[in-house]
């Protein structure tokens, strides 16, 4: 009896410790592709001015990309939702996808600056930073308050 259960013991102890060898490798081959793009993304990127017309989070599908490139993703691309931007540039209306960092910052129905790669918008420019927001907003609200405040 006591035999069996070590056995069981020893072959679980085996099975997770393959599968942490394996993701272990599985990290650093998707880490090294992850570099590989960011450095074609910053090789190929370019300052473009649009106006931004929509945004919303949907499949590729439905975004109105062409069917080259719908058909030229990867599978699991194809299913999950992604952030598209509707833009016109110049004066063609084209849709893109953005970063999901820059998503939330990017305002509707403004003429703006952004680093494009393709059809992909990788940054925004002319935005503020996470302390420039906080600032901004503790003196809205500051000043506010200090309005509402009869006690003065």
């Amino acid at each position: 009896m006591n035999l069996q259960i070590l056995d069981i013991i020893l072959i679980l102890t085996a099975v997770f410790g393959a599968a942490a060898v394996g993701l272990f490798f599985l990290n650093r081959w998707s880490s090294t592709k992850m570099v590989e793009q960011d450095r074609m993304i910053e090789q190929t990127k370019q300052t473009v001015s649009i106006f931004t017309i929509d945004k919303k989070k949907c499949r590729p599908s439905e975004a109105g990309l062409p069917k080259a490139i719908v058909d030229s993703m990867p599978k699991r691309a194809k299913i999950m939702k992604a952030p598209f931007i509707k833009a016109k540039v110049g004066a063609q209306i084209t849709t893109f996808m953005c970063d999901p960092r820059v998503y939330d910052a990017i305002p509707l129905q403004k003429q703006i600056r952004v680093d494009v790669a393709g059809i992909y918008i990788v940054d925004f420019k002319g935005r503020m930073s996470a302390e420039e927001m906080k600032a901004q907003g503790r003196g809205k609200k500051s000043s506010f308050l200090s309005n509402l405040n009869p006690f003065k």
